[in-house]
């Protein structure tokens, strides 16, 4: 196929040179005269013509018929097996291809094979336009070749000394690998992980907990919140009580083999120091203040922030999960003696 195509570029560049130069006239000394605006315009429009001419000569040369067919760009395209699914390609993705990118007479450019590929980002990179139009291309067949007219190259300048000046290109590539650019999830709002989990509940599953609670009661709030309606203290969770607060905090799923647990902590606090406890949960302990075991399932945006957790690997669009119990602690016995004797 390269040897026929380069057959038949030659004899094209020799039709073209006998057609537009006179090529077999003896040559003639020319007359040097002033270059305007309208000449280099016309120069550069003729010299276009010239290449449609030469392109259109090769592609329609491949065994003796149109093969190829021209886009609006002006780029000649054969295209191979469709794709059985469609792709749909989006500024910033990724696209990837094997294959080769030469001159018209054969000569190679570039050579990306299967553990080297050819890898772009799609009408973001700085590569000629015409790499990206055959980068959208495929997305609707599997291989492609291309002629690529100049001015879509690297046109007057060239790719010194790669490529040379006017160089019309030919790729004959195959599509290789999509890499859809990720797109951040705007701020603040809960993701495709806590929907799913919402939904999945409201299916009926619910998440495993290890016999935590023994007789759930769902409780209104703005995350997941369930507590043990028969696990309650006569003193509250009121301001000034010592309390002692046992808690798990874990990664959430449905699914238990997909639960991350990242331990139990165990800590001393009086009900109104700051920071002892996250807003969320404290809030919930607050309404219900009899209520002493919980758990909770909620986005992590609204536990922790914008930010997530990343020194545990929770992202702001997980699930988190806590369960956690509390009581009153009695004053310590030192502090008991202390005050018999002062009495």
């Amino acid at each position: 196929m390269v040897q026929h195509l380069a057959w038949s570029v030659w004899m094209g560049l020799a039709f073209i040179c006998a057609s537009f130069f006179a090529c077999d006239t003896p040559h003639q000394p020319a007359t040097t005269l002033p270059v305007s605006a309208n000449d280099l315009i016309e120069l550069n429009q003729r010299k276009t013509k010239l290449e449609a001419v030469l392109i259109d000569s090769v592609s329609q040369a491949w065994n003796g018929k149109p093969s190829f067919v021209r886009n609006s760009s002006g780029i000649r395209l054969l295209r191979g097996v469709e794709p059985s699914t469609e792709r749909f390609f989006e500024k910033g993705d990724t696209i990837s291809w094997v294959g080769r990118a030469m001159l018209l007479d054969s000569t190679v450019l570039f050579d990306w094979g299967m553990d080297q590929p050819f890898s772009m980002i799609f009408e973001a990179s700085n590569w000629p336009i015409g790499f990206h139009e055959v980068a959208s291309e495929l997305a609707k067949t599997n291989s492609l070749s291309a002629l690529i007219p100049s001015h879509l190259g690297w046109g007057l300048s060239g790719w010194p000394p790669l490529v040379p000046q006017d160089a019309v290109l030919w790729l004959d590539v195959d599509f290789f690998k999509w890499n859809p650019l990720v797109k951040p999830k705007p701020v603040g709002v809960p993701g495709d992980s806590w929907d799913e989990f919402l939904g999945t509940i409201e299916s009926g599953h619910w998440p495993q907990n290890n016999g935590w609670i023994h007789h759930k009661e769902l409780m209104p709030g703005p995350c997941i919140f369930w507590s043990d309606s028969t696990a309650t203290a006569e003193r509250g969770f009121i301001n000034g009580e010592n309390i002692k607060i046992t808690m798990r905090t874990f990664k959430s799923a449905i699914d238990k083999a997909g639960i991350v647990d990242f331990g139990w902590n165990e800590w001393s606090f009086q009900v109104g120091d700051d920071q002892q406890l996250l807003p969320i949960l404290e809030e919930m302990m607050r309404q219900y203040p009899q209520r002493t075991r919980w758990e909770c399932h909620c986005p992590v945006v609204d536990a922790f922030g914008s930010m997530g957790v990343p020194s545990i690997g929770l992202a702001s669009d997980d699930v988190v999960g806590f369960q956690w119990e509390w009581s009153i602690v009695d004053a310590a016995p030192d502090v008991e003696a202390a005050q018999s004797v002062a009495e």
